[in-house]
Order: structure tokens, then C-alpha cells, then sequence
């Protein structure tokens, strides 16, 4: 079974659509959201709408979790608390009801699901560094974990040594005696200087994690955010946008064309016509014709030839059998030669 985890999707509907697009064709069986579904982004409801339809099973989210009234959102930041009432304005008693009913950790066979981490998930604490993820390989017996909530792709793994190690985002297999703490990074709202969506797909028949990076629509999420009316703070996944601070195309051409008749190119051929090049790629095709037309009499040549010699007479090896002759004899004679006398029984 193939099981494609996300995280930290954020209301961004251009990322989610870009990444379900790419989830549906890596042939995945079930989808997995680890938390903050929504928050920040411009398209709250359209989100759940479609996370409602294509989604297995949900992690509650620190996000998700203001905005249906399980934890005060004095704990937030100025912008995101403005952002989550935002949010909670926008969508309907069912929508709240559904956030309420997320548990905040996941288990499955082999494998569990936090939005945080496992030790204390209620309190949404970050795993930053190795260290900070001792409470979850305490805390669970799982030999594969995943988080989200940095929006920092990053892999934690712990062997016989007992001390954790940070690698960079890689696919790998599990392997036996070691244990893997995986944060899939952000859906819609990634931080570590990549806009593109990350997400994982985790196959459970080979035992093997793979990262996915799916590029979206910046530009229609920024129209999306502008038109929303949201503070600019909200915005700040833009800047990770590779084309940020780079000139108009228009502002980089070197080259001013004329607009005087006088300075315009001279002793030129206007128009040639391709009829050569057309002549050319009949050739090639006479050419490849040919080529199949003999490569069809070989085969039906050798097709001739395996059977005849398939049907071919056997030569026998030896000496030719003596002459022999019948006698000679009228209808109703015995041709069984009897002795002259007759030999007496015992």
C-alpha cells in the first residue's frame, strides 16, 4: 500500500490542487494530513472542501486547533492571530464541527502521526534539532514517525548508538535496528527557501519513504492573497519566489530595435521557402522505407529456410539392404516351402 503523508497545507489551494494532481498519479491508496490544513492562506473553505473529498485520515494542527476553540490563540503571533480569526469568519458551524472531531496523533501498523511531535503532541512543541526529538522515541515504539509544523522537510535517525542524527531530505528504506523520524515539510506554506510543495509517500510493502517536490501557481496565489485583503506578513512564502527582484524581461533585452526604415536591416532575403527541406525529409523517408522493405525479405528468407530445413529428408547412414525376390507362384499355391520328410514328434 502506498500512503501519501502532507502536511501544513494552509488554505493554499494552488499548492493542494498541484499536489493532488501529483498524488493521484504516484498511484497512492490512502492520503494523510498531518495538521494545520488551514490558516494563513486566502481559500480557507474551498481547502476543506477538497481536502473532505480526497483525504483519509486528519491530525489536528495547532492552527486548526484555534480556530475550533481547543487552544487559546493568545499563543500566537500578532499576524496569525489576525489571520486565524480571519479564517474562523469564513467558515460554517459543519467545517468547525469536522476540526473538532481530529485526534491529535495517528497510529497505524509500523508507522505514527503527529502534527508536532509525540512526547507531549497537546502542547504542539517544534523538533528543531536531534535533540529536541528524544520525548518521541520515548514516548511511541513505532520504527517510522512522521511530523510536520516546521514546514521544514528534514530526516532524524536513530540507530544502536541511541543519538539521533539530522539528514537532509532523502528517499530511503527502512532498515532493521533503526528508527526514522520524518517531517514531511509544508504543503502550502514551505520555509526553507523552496516554494515548491514537499510531501512524502511512504510504501508499506517495500518499507521505503520517498519526498516529493511539486511546483504550483505562485502567481494565482498571490492574486488569491490579494484578493482576500490579507496583511502582507501573510505573503511571506513569496519570497522565496526564484523570480522575486528579478527585472522585467522587457528591462533585460540589450537590443533597441529600429523604427526608421533607414536603420533597418539590409541586402536580405525576405522569404525562403522550405520545398528542400520538405524534398529532404521525403529522402529520409524513401530511405527508412527501404530499409524495412529489406529487412522484411531477410526475415521471410530465413523464414523459408528454417522450414525447409525443418521439413527436410532424413539420410540414412549404412549399408544398402540386399536384393531380394519373390517367388514365383499361381493363385492357391503355398508359398511356405515344406520339407521332404516329415520329421516325427517326440
Amino acid at each position: 500500500m502506498r500512503i501519501a503523508v502532507v502536511s501544513d497545507i494552509h488554505a493554499n489551494l494552488q499548492a493542494w490542487n498541484a499536489v493532488w494532481l501529483d498524488i493521484r498519479s504516484m498511484a497512492v491508496d490512502q492520503v494523510v494530513s498531518l495538521g494545520d490544513a488551514i490558516g494563513y492562506g486566502p481559500n480557507p473553505a474551498e481547502v476543506l472542501e477538497a481536502l473532505y473529498t480526497s483525504v483519509d485520515y486528519f491530525v489536528l494542527g495547532n492552527h486548526d486547533a484555534a480556530i475550533c476553540g481547543k487552544i487559546d490563540p493568545k499563543l500566537f503571533s500578532d499576524t496569525a492571530r489576525v489571520l486565524i480569526g480571519w479564517t474562523a469568519g469564513r467558515l460554517g458551524p459543519r467545517a468547525i464541527q469536522e476540526l473538532n472531531t481530529w485526534p491529535l496523533t495517528l497510529a497505524g501498523p509500523s508507522f505514527r502521526c503527529a502534527h508536532g511531535e509525540f512526547g507531549n503532541p497537546e502542547y504542539f512543541h517544534y523538533v528543531f534539532d536531534p535533540a529536541e526529538t528524544e520525548p518521541s522515541w520515548q514516548a511511541v515504539p513505532e520504527p517510522l514517525l512522521f511530523i510536520g509544523h516546521t514546514h521544514q522537510p528534514c530526516l532524524y535517525v536513530i540507530g544502536a548508538s541511541l543519538t539521533p542524527h539530522a539528514l537532509s531530505p532523502q528517499d530511503f528504506m527502512l532498515e532493521p535496528g533503526k528508527r526514522y523520524l520524518v517531517n514531511t515539510g509544508s504543503v502550502g506554506y514551505s520555509r526553507d527557501g523552496d516554494p515548491r510543495s514537499s510531501y512524502c509517500v511512504y510504501d508499506t510493502e517495500e518499507g521505503s519513504v520517498y519526498w516529493r517536490r511539486i511546483p504550483f501557481d505562485l502567481d494565482a496565489y498571490r492574486a488569491a492573497l490579494n484578493g482576500a485583503g490579507l496583511p502582507a506578513e501573510a505573503t511571506a512564502l513569496l519570497d522565496a519566489d526564484p523570480r522575486k527582484d528579478r527585472p522585467p524581461l522587457r528591462e533585460l533585452i540589450p537590443f533597441h530595435p529600429p523604427d526608421r526604415p533607414e536603420q533597418a536591416v539590409k541586402n536580405t532575403i525576405e522569404v525562403q521557402y522550405v520545398d528542400a527541406l520538405r524534398r529532404r525529409v521525403w529522402r529520409w523517408q524513401l530511405l527508412a522505407a527501404g530499409a524495412l522493405t529489406f529487412l522484411a525479405v531477410l526475415v521471410a528468407a530465413a523464414g523459408v529456410l528454417g522450414w525447409r530445413y525443418a521439413h527436410r529428408q532424413a539420410d540414412l547412414v549404412g549399408a544398402p539392404l540386399p536384393a531380394g525376390r519373390t517367388p514365383d507362384s499361381a493363385p492357391g499355391n503355398n508359398l511356405l516351402v515344406f520339407p521332404e520328410t516329415v520329421v516325427p514328434a517326440d
